[in-house]
């Protein structure tokens, strides 16, 4: 890249909002403490609640912030979903040992 391309680009990037908006959810994430796999809630345990926050969010009834959408998405496929809710309560029965 030249330099007016990367000026360009520069431009670009501080006027776009989708881009501001990555760029601000990646800097929590940077800032924030260790996600665990499951505490969508953050309150240092899974339980239940874990699971229906995870199914409100795949349902579209609640937005989780980064951290949350991190804990919540046990599986890593497709964001958030009803499968990872699924395996949060599988986990919170004891039905499953680990993510």
């Amino acid at each position: 890249l030249d330099a007016d391309q990367v000026r360009a680009m520069k431009r670009h990037l501080e006027s776009c909002e989708a881009c501001r908006t990555l760029f601000e959810d990646m800097e929590a994430l940077l800032q924030a403490d260790a996600v665990v796999m499951g505490d969508v809630n953050t309150d240092g345990e899974i339980t239940a609640e874990d699971a229906l926050m995870a199914l409100q969010a795949a349902t579209k009834k609640i937005t989780l912030t980064p951290q949350q959408t991190l804990a919540a998405d046990v599986n890593r496929q497709d964001g958030v979903t009803a499968a990872d809710a699924l395996r949060i309560l599988q986990y919170v029965t004891k039905k499953i040992a680990a993510f």
